[in-house]
C-alpha cells in the first residue's frame, strides 16, 4: 500500500468536470482556483481539452463546460487533433473538421470563449463568418465523400480570405461575449483597462473596505456578474447583485428606492462605479 499525493487542482478539475453546464458552480471553482493561485489556460482550440485537465500548477479550461458546445462534438475536435496536431489555422480547422461538430450555435459560443484566439485574435471577424465557416465546411465534406480532388487544398488550408475583414470587438463587448458564454471573465477583467483612473476617484477594491475598520465610505470599481430580482410583500422589487472587482466576487442587497433608480445600469456585464457605506448597529 503507499499514499498518492493529489494536488488541489487535480480535486477542483474533477469537481469541474462534474459541473459542466453549471456555470454559476464553475464561477465560483474559479474564484477558488484564483485564490489558490492555480493558472487557469483559457479556452482554446490547441491546447485544452473536452473536460478539466490539471497539469502541474495549471488548469486547461474544458471546451465542453462552453455554453451550447457539445460534449461529444468537442469531444470529436480534441481527438482529431491530438491524432494530426495542432490546428494551422481556420481553414485547416474546417478542413479537418466534420460539419456535424461545427453548427452554428457551437461555433458562436467557441468564438466568444475565445477558443480560437491562438490562430486567429479576431472574433469579430470570426464570429460574422460563421455562416461561410460552416458552408465552406459542408462543401469540403461533401467532396471528400464524393472523393473529388481539391486541385487548391494547399492554398485552402492557408488562406483564410473569406473570413469577413471588419476590425475586432472592443474589450468590453469581447469579454461581455465571453461572459455570456462562460459565466465569468478567464481572458482579461472589464476593470483592467480602468486602473488608470482608480487613483482620481481612491477606488479600492471590496476586500480592501470589508477589512478596513477604519474605512467607513469608499468608492469600489466592479462588474456586475448576476442580478437577481425579488419582491417584498408590498410588492416592491429589491435585488441581490453578485458583482466581480479584481481582488474577488462578492453579493450586495441592494434595497428597492435605489434598486428602481439604478435598475438600467444593473445589468450582467456592466462595469460600474458605485459607492458603499458602512453602518453599524448599536
Amino acid at each position: 500500500a503507499y499514499l498518492k499525493t493529489y494536488y488541489p487542482n487535480e480535486f477542483i478539475a474533477a469537481s469541474m468536470s462534474n459541473e459542466l453546464s453549471n456555470t454559476d458552480k464553475l464561477s465560483e471553482f474559479y474564484e477558488e482556483l484564483k485564490r489558490l493561485k492555480i493558472n487557469v489556460q483559457q479556452p482554446c482550440v490547441n491546447e485544452c481539452f473536452s473536460e478539466f485537465i490539471p497539469l502541474k500548477n495549471t488548469l486547461y479550461y474544458a471546451l465542453g463546460a462552453i455554453k451550447n458546445v457539445g460534449y461529444e462534438a468537442i469531444v470529436n475536435v480534441v481527438q482529431e487533433r491530438t491524432n494530426n496536431g495542432k490546428y494551422k489555422n481556420i481553414s485547416d480547422f474546417i478542413k479537418r473538421t466534420n460539419p456535424k461538430n461545427i453548427n452554428k450555435l457551437q461555433l458562436e459560443g467557441l468564438v466568444r470563449a475565445g477558443v480560437f484566439d491562438e490562430i486567429n485574435s479576431n472574433r469579430q471577424a470570426l464570429f460574422n463568418s460563421i455562416p461561410n465557416i460552416i458552408l465552406k465546411s459542408k462543401n469540403n465534406f461533401e467532396n471528400k465523400m464524393d472523393s473529388q480532388i481539391n486541385l487548391f487544398d494547399d492554398e485552402f488550408e492557408s488562406n483564410d480570405d473569406f473570413l469577413e475583414q471588419i476590425d475586432d470587438w472592443k474589450t468590453d463587448k469581447k469579454l461581455s461575449k465571453e461572459f455570456e458564454t462562460l459565466g465569468f471573465f478567464i481572458s482579461d477583467h472589464p476593470l483592467n483597462q480602468y486602473k488608470i483612473i482608480f487613483n482620481q476617484y481612491n477606488i479600492i477594491n471590496y476586500e480592501q473596505f470589508e477589512n478596513d475598520k477604519n474605512s467607513l465610505s469608499s468608492n469600489i470599481a466592479c462588474t456586475v456578474l448576476k442580478v437577481q430580482e425579488k419582491k417584498t410583500q408590498k410588492g416592491n422589487s429589491y435585488a441581490i447583485v453578485k458583482f466581480s472587482d479584481l481582488s474577488g466576487v462578492f453579493e450586495i442587497f441592494i434595497f428597492s428606492d435605489i434598486f428602481e433608480l439604478n435598475r438600467d445600469k444593473l445589468v450582467e456585464g456592466n462595469s460600474i462605479m458605485i459607492t458603499l457605506i458602512k453602518s453599524y448597529l448599536d
